[in-house]
C-alpha cells in the first residue's frame, strides 16, 4: 500500500525569489545546535557519547553540522520534504553517518509484511534504493493535505510562479524591443543591397553614438530618415510586487529577513514562526529515529537548540556579549558592585547558551567597569570549563578591590574555586553546597592519546589542589581533600566548614536551581537543589535596565520535549 509518492517539477529551484528565501531560512536553521541528552536505567544523567560528537561536528563525511542543517532547511523550502538516510555499522550498534539526499522521485509504501519502506532515486548517482522508513530522517512542511508527506509548494504556488514568469517575459520583450529597428533611411537614388547597408552603417557610426549628445543628424537630399513609431508597454511593477509578497507570505519572510536588516524584535517573530517549528520537528524526528524505545523510555532525547546570542543583531551582541560584560553590574554604588555567577562557566560568549552563563571576557569587562569597587560575589553554579574557571579565579584574585563571596546554593566543580577569592572568609549557608570532584573530559582516540589526556587531567587536578590547600581549615590535610574529590563530595555549609576556612550562614529562604552542567555530569546532586530563582535586585532601576536589554533576545530560549 502506497503511503505517498512525489516527483518534483523543479520549478522552485529555478526561481530566484524562492532561492533567496531558501538561503535565508537555511542560514538560520544551520545555527541550531544538536544536543544528545542521555540517562541510564538508574535515572542518573551521564555524559554525551559518540552520537553527540557525530551530530555536533560532522553528521556525514562531506558536511559540517551547519551544512547538514542548511541542506535540510533548503529542501524543506523547495519541496516541503527533507530526507536524510541513516547509515549504521554492520551490527546496528552505532550510527556511522546521516546523509541528506536530493531525490527526483520517491515513494513511501508498505510491503506484504507491513514494513514501511522508503524508495527513492538518488540524484547523486541516479540509482534507485529502498530502505526502511525507520532509517530515514523525514522532516516535513505544510503537513496538511497528505497523510505522510508535506504539501509541495510548487503546487500551491503554481499560479503565482506562472504569473511571475509571464511578467518576466514581458520585461524581456520590452528590453528586446529597445534594441529593435528605430527607423529607416530612404535613399532617393538607385543602389544595390550592399551599398544600402554601407550607407546605414555610416549613418549609425556618425550620428547614433554617445558622442552625438544633441541627437541631430545632418543629411543631404539623397537620403531621408523615417522614424518607426513603437508602442512600448509598461512594466507590470505592482503586479510583480504583489506576486512576490504572496510568495513571502507563504514562507513567512519579508525583504528585511532576506537582507538581514531585522531588529531583534522582528527577528524573534521570524524565529518563532519559521525557525523554531523546524527545530522542534528535528528534535522529535532525530529522537525517534536514532534512539531505541528503551532509551526514550529512560528520558533520553535529542534536542536542537539555539544560542541566545547567535541570532541577535550585532548591536545586541556588543551590548550583551561583546563590548560590555554579559553580566550587567548590579546594585552599583560609589564603593560596591554585585557580581553573580548563576549559570555554567563557558569559554566565550559563543558558548553561553543561557543568559546566566559566564565566561572570562565578560568577567574581564565587568571588573574593568567595577574599577576597584568592593565586590559582593553571589554564586550558584555547577561549574563548566576548567580553563575558563581558572582564568576567572585568577582575574578575581588579582582584582584590587575587596571581595565578599556568598554561596547562595551551589559552588560546584570548577566554580568551587570562586568562593576562595574572598578577601577574608566566604559565606556558605547551612542549606547551600560546595561540590568538589576530580576534573574530567570527553575524549576519544588511541592509547597514546588517552594517556596524554590522563596526564593533562592530572596536571589540572594538581593545580586545583594547590588552591584548595591555601584555604584548608586547621588540622585538615590535602590528602583528605583528594579523597573527597575522588568520591565527588557535596558539602553543606556546616560540612564545608570542617574542611575549609569558611563561614557558615543561616539557611536561605529559596535555593536556586542547578544548571545544565550539573544536571548532565554530576551524579550525587542533593535533592535540595531542585528549584528556586536568583534573588531579586534591590534596586528597581538596575533590574529594569537588565530586563530591557535581555528581553530583546529572551524569547530565543528553546526548551523541547521537557
Amino acid at each position: 500500500m502506497s503511503r505517498g509518492e512525489y516527483e518534483p517539477t523543479g520549478t522552485l529551484r529555478d526561481n530566484d525569489i524562492v532561492g533567496a528565501i531558501a538561503d535565508a531560512i537555511g542560514k538560520n536553521v544551520g545555527k541550531l545546535k544538536p544536543q544528545v541528552i542521555r540517562k541510564d536505567e538508574k535515572g542518573m544523567v551521564i555524559k554525551n557519547d559518540y552520537l553527540a560528537r557525530l551530530l555536533s561536528l560532522r553528521p556525514c563525511p562531506e558536511m559540517s553540522t551547519y551544512d547538514f542543517l542548511y541542506r535540510i532547511a533548503v529542501d524543506l523550502v523547495y519541496t516541503s520534504n527533507s530526507f536524510s538516510v541513516i547509515f549504521w555499522n554492520k551490527d546496528f550498534t552505532r550510527v556511522e553517518s546521516i546523509q541528506p539526499i536530493t531525490t527526483t522521485s520517491y515513494r513511501i509504501f508498505e510491503d506484504d509484511k507491513n514494513n514501511i519502506l522508503f524508495r527513492f532515486r538518488w540524484d547523486y548517482d541516479g540509482k534507485t534504493y529502498t530502505v526502511p522508513y525507520q532509517n530515514v530522517i523525514h522532516v516535513k512542511a505544510r503537513y496538511n493535505k497528505r497523510r505522510f508527506l508535506g504539501t509541495t509548494p510548487d503546487m500551491e504556488l503554481k499560479r503565482s510562479l506562472d504569473l511571475i514568469e509571464t511578467s518576466g517575459e514581458t520585461i524581456k520583450n520590452i528590453v528586446n524591443r529597445s534594441n529593435s529597428l528605430a527607423g529607416y533611411l530612404k535613399y532617393n537614388n538607385i543602389a544595390d543591397g550592399e551599398e544600402l547597408k554601407e550607407i546605414a552603417r555610416n549613418f549609425q557610426d556618425a550620428y547614433m553614438n554617445k558622442d552625438n549628445a544633441g541627437g541631430i543628424a545632418a543629411i543631404d537630399n539623397t537620403v531621408e530618415f523615417k522614424e518607426i513609431s513603437q508602442r512600448t508597454p509598461s512594466i507590470p511593477t505592482n503586479q510583480i510586487t504583489f506576486l512576490r509578497d504572496n510568495i513571502y507570505r507563504y514562507y513567512g519572510v519579508n525583504d528585511k529577513i532576506l537582507t538581514s536588516t531585522l531588529n531583534d524584535t522582528e527577528f524573534i517573530s521570524f524565529y518563532e514562526n519559521v525557525i523554531e517549528p523546524i527545530s522542534v520537528q528535528l528534535s522529535y524526528e532525530f529522537t525517534f529515529k536514532l534512539l531505541t524505545p528503551r532509551e526514550i523510555g529512560y528520558g533520553n532525547r535529542i534536542d536542537f537548540v539555539a544560542n541566545l546570542l547567535q541570532y541577535a543583531t550585532l548591536q545586541t551582541r556588543e551590548t550583551i556579549g561583546g563590548g560590555k560584560p554579559f553580566c550587567e553590574i548590579k546594585n552599583i554604588t560609589d564603593t560596591t558592585a554585585d557580581l553573580y555567577f548563576y549559570g555554567d562557566i563557558v569559554s566565550d560568549w559563543w558558548g553561553a547558551w543561557q543568559d546566566e552563563d559566564q565566561y572570562p571576557d565578560a568577567i574581564k569587562n565587568f571588573l574593568a567597569e567595577a574599577n576597584g569597587r568592593d565586590l559582593n560575589i553571589y554564586i550558584n553554579s555547577g561549574g563548566g570549563s576548567v580553563f575558563a574557571g581558572i582564568a576567572i579565579y585568577n582575574m578575581l584574585k588579582r582584582y584590587q578591590g575587596k571581595k565578599h563571596c556568598f554561596v547562595d546554593a551551589l559552588a560546584g566543580s570548577i566554580a568551587s574555586l570562586f568562593p576562595f577569592v574572598d578577601s577574608d572568609k566566604p559565606t556558605i549557608p547551612k542549606n547551600a553546597y560546595l561540590m568538589i570532584h576530580k576534573p574530567w573530559c570527553d575524549c576519544e582516540g588511541n592509547a597514546n592519546e588517552l594517556r596524554k589526556m590522563a596526564d593533562t587531567l592530572e596536571a589540572i587536578e594538581a593545580g586545583i589542589w594547590s588552591i584548595y590547600e591555601e584555604h584548608l581549615a586547621e588540622g585538615v590535610t590535602i590528602e583528605q581533600i583528594k579523597e573527597l574529590m575522588e568520591a565527588e563530595t557535596w558539602l553543606s555549609g556546616e560540612e564545608a566548614a570542617k574542611y575549609f576556612n569558611v563561614s557558615v550562614g543561616e539557611e536561605n529562604t529559596a535555593v536556586a536551581a542547578v544548571q545544565d552542567y550539573t544536571k548532565l555530569y554530576c551524579k550525587n546532586t542533593p535533592e535540595a537543589l531542585a528549584g528556586g530563582n536568583p534573588p531579586d535586585d534591590t534596586k528597581d532601576q538596575a533590574a529594569a535596565k537588565e530586563k530591557e536589554i535581555r528581553s530583546k533576545i529572551a524569547a530565543l530560549t528553546i526548551q523541547h520535549m521537557e
